[in-house]
């Protein structure tokens, strides 16, 4: 349902959403896509540079 909302609201007059909603909307998904995939590879970069055979400067 919430998937059609937007094919809706536009065919739909009294639905009708500002265009800069959509635009803020899509800019805040993909800030929670990019920040998911930086949460779950943060674990493995701390595991592989706290390695014994990583030079100090890294």
């Amino acid at each position: 349902l919430a998937v059609s909302f937007p094919t809706i609201s536009r065919e739909v007059p009294s639905m009708k959403i500002p265009a800069i909603i959509f635009f803020i909307g899509k800019h805040f998904g993909t800030g929670v896509i990019l920040s998911t995939a930086f949460i779950h590879l943060l674990a493995d970069a701390f595991e592989s540079l706290n390695d014994w055979r990583v030079e100090e400067r890294y």
